[in-house]
């Protein structure tokens, strides 16, 4: 959002500028140029939105292909369950827990995750 703020105060300077001076009657304007600035711009944006628009659609195709149902080890027993109640973390969570000696990053240990 920012940068269309400050696109649109580049092509309303420039706008402007060039009303100014097409008016007093001297001087280079520059109507073309931010004519063009805007065009950019908005090719710009509309490649945007064509290309989320795509990965929208690959996503959901790629949702639609999850199965209905999971195998989740339970006890040692693999047990059939809804996949949205199941979860990576359905079996037994490891968290990463991170050794750092000053700001340099030495290496990662596995700490077995439990409640909290």
């Amino acid at each position: 959002m920012h940068v269309m703020v400050l696109v649109a105060v580049a092509i309303g300077t420039g706008w402007t500028y060039s009303l100014v001076v097409t008016l007093t009657g001297g001087g280079e304007v520059f109507y073309e140029a931010a004519t063009v600035l805007a065009a950019f711009v908005l090719l710009g944006h509309w490649f945007e939105m064509r290309a989320r628009g795509g990965a929208n659609d690959a996503i959901r195709s790629l949702l639609e292909l999850a199965p209905e149902k999971a195998l989740v080890l339970r006890d040692g027993e693999p047990v059939e369950v809804p996949t949205a109640h199941a979860s990576r973390t359905s079996g037994p969570a490891r968290r990463r827990r991170h050794v750092v000696r000053g700001a340099v990053l030495v290496r990662a240990v596995d700490v077995r995750a439990g409640p909290g």
